[in-house]
Order: C-alpha cells, then structure tokens, then sequence
C-alpha cells in the first residue's frame, strides 16, 4: 500500500477537474487556466500579448471562464500572434473602426 497518496478511482470528480484544465490549457494556446481548490473558482492569467487588457480572469464555472477568455481574445489585435510575443515589439493596431475581424 502506498501510504504517500491514495490511489484516485475513476469516477473522483478531480479526475474531472484535471481533464477539464489540461483541455483549456490546450485550447487557449499562452494562457494558464487553473481551478482553485480552495476557492473552487476557475482562473486564468493572459497571455503575455493580454496583460495590457487583463491580467488574472476568474469565473465561477468553466463555461464562463471561456466566455471571458474569449472575449478578451477577440478585443485584441495581438490574440493570433505568438503568445511569447512581447506587445511593445508589435505595431500599432489600427483604428478601432478599421480592425479585420477572424
């Protein structure tokens, strides 16, 4: 017997939990999403190219933590660059009015 962690069964909701972090982490490419276990809340920190807009995002469930995640995407110009990329060695974006949607 391992007395250093008990085995998880299949059915442990943190199994779940685990699952659903690695998922987002894969899809929001630069973020680091996270579920709190002491708060029970979900969180994220931008990548690089979002900490002008935002830093920390915290939701109480998953779904609307993507909700979140993805409307601070869409609101940045940087979002489809590299997320190791500095902001400042970017360009300017161009006029709010004159921005391609993607």
């Amino acid at each position: 017997m391992n007395a250093d962690k008990p085995a998880r069964c299949p059915e442990d909701p943190a199994n779940d939990l685990a699952r659903l972090v690695r998922t987002l982490n894969r899809r929001f490419e630069g973020w680091s999403v996270w579920h709190g276990g002491a708060t029970g809340r979900w969180w994220a920190v931008a990548p690089r190219w979002g900490h002008d807009l935002v830093g920390l995002v915290e939701a109480g469930t998953p779904e609307e933590l993507v909700l979140r995640m993805n409307r601070i995407e869409q609101s940045s110009p940087y979002a489809a660059c590299d997320p190791s990329t500095d902001p400042r060695d970017l360009p300017e974006p161009p006029p709010a009015g004159q921005r391609t949607q993607r």
